[in-house]
């Protein structure tokens, strides 16, 4: 929960991931994005895939193994656009 709070975060639990579009994708629409590489099994295995974004609240509001084609259409959709 520490790592919540101001803007969305992304948990990466496999640092091999490309996460850099999505990141782009939020920076380009003034969305706050912050990245964060999580090495930590147990806590991997309660989120049950290899990326989750969480909004502020602490909610999650997408996960998945891979990004989607299409990140900007996902944070679109992530902040109601």
């Amino acid at each position: 929960m520490d790592l919540f709070g101001h803007g969305f975060t992304l948990l990466c639990f496999d640092e091999d991931v490309d996460t850099a579009p999505l990141i782009e994708a939020a920076t380009e629409r003034r969305v706050p994005l912050k990245l964060e590489i999580v090495d930590n099994d147990g806590t991997a295995n309660l989120y049950k895939n290899r990326l989750v974004l969480m909004r502020p609240d602490g909610h999650v509001a997408w996960r998945g193994d891979s990004l989607p084609k299409d990140a900007g259409a996902l944070i679109e959709t992530i902040i109601g656009m």
